[in-house]
């Protein structure tokens, strides 16, 4: 672990890195309990295999305290949460649970790993398995939304965010150990949460604890997602395939950019923006002295901002030198 204090912090920098060395403790502990191995953990398969293969090549990158305060945070209320969820619910309730998904891939079968933060044990061999984040409410809304056109579509497609997939994961964990699941829900902080919003907007989250029961795919739906998952790191790994990974737009939280947009001749504001180009480009034949222009994304807030790995990937550094952005 480097962790650099930052200065105007004072005392906070000794209680976040104490907060840092007892979680890499606890981890350490747990990994060595686990009565299975696993070719890659959950989370890490779920996001870029550049992000995975920078985090085993610098495993002592350099971080500032700042930059563990929002997780160090979430970690409290996920105690606090789990702890008063046994006191509630007794021995029929389980956490820190770890699970083992057995996945396909183009390059043979992997091993998941996970770690179920509630597992509720109920009759006849029956679960119920929750999850619990810290976000802003915002990403509530957003969630709410894709689950209200799933519901009206049937696509599960819709489910964009890696809250939905990562329990689905673990239902199928449990389900490959023979249990059958009751139901998947999130227990999440919300974050910038205000009263205005909840009574203004109804996907807005009502509380700022909110509860939420998650649409449970089959096991074919989420074997298929995380395949996909799984196939993008089998072949970043693999040493016979001549493969540079690299972050795609959904590693890079711009699944949503809309780069290409139609102009009309003396207007500065686009009549409309696409994600591709050919289809601005037939859009814009029906408008009036149309033109496309395009906007490319810029710096991702993810890379700039949120990447611990920022300063040595080779896929940022590009992105800068393309956009002309000297290092700071």
């Amino acid at each position: 672990m480097n962790v650099k204090k930052v200065e105007e912090l004072g005392v906070i920098n000794d209680i976040i890195i104490s907060h840092l060395e007892e979680s890499r403790s606890e981890y350490l502990e747990r990994k060595k309990n686990l009565d299975f191995e696993s070719d890659i953990g959950l989370s890490a398969a779920m996001d870029s295999p550049l992000v995975h293969k920078l985090r085993l090549q610098h495993p002592d990158i350099e971080t500032k305290t700042s930059d563990h305060i929002q997780t160090m945070i979430g970690e409290f209320m996920h105690r606090e949460i789990q702890r008063h969820f046994i006191a509630v619910k007794g021995t029929s309730c389980h956490i820190e649970e770890p699970v083992q998904i057995k996945t396909r891939g183009e390059l043979g079968d992997w091993y998941l790993s996970g770690r179920i933060d509630i597992l509720e044990m109920l009759a006849d061999n029956q679960v119920k398995i929750g999850d619990i984040k810290a976000t802003s409410s915002y990403q509530v809304a957003t969630l709410n939304k894709e689950m209200y056109k799933y519901e009206k579509t049937g696509d599960w497609r819709e489910l964009k965010h890696k809250y939905f997939y990562q329990l689905n994961a673990y239902a199928e964990g449990m389900r490959q150990r023979g249990y059958w699941i009751e139901d998947l829900y999130l227990i999440i902080y919300c974050k910038h949460w205000t009263n205005r919003l909840a009574w203004e907007d109804p996907n807005f989250p009502q509380y700022a604890l909110y509860t939420k029961s998650i649409p449970m795919l089959t096991s074919e739906q989420i074997q298929e997602y995380l395949s996909e998952c799984v196939n993008r790191h089998q072949m970043a790994q693999n040493p016979d395939h001549r493969y540079t990974p690299s972050c795609s737009k959904d590693d890079l939280w711009l699944s949503d950019h809309k780069e290409w947009a139609v102009m009309t001749k003396g207007k500065k504001r686009a009549v409309k923006l696409f994600k591709k180009k050919d289809e601005a480009e037939e859009y814009s034949l029906n408008v009036p002295g149309g033109f496309i222009e395009h906007r490319p994304m810029g710096i991702p807030m993810r890379c700039r901002d949120y990447c611990a790995y920022n300063t040595v990937c080779p896929q940022f550094k590009k992105m800068k030198e393309e956009l002309g952005v000297k290092n700071e």
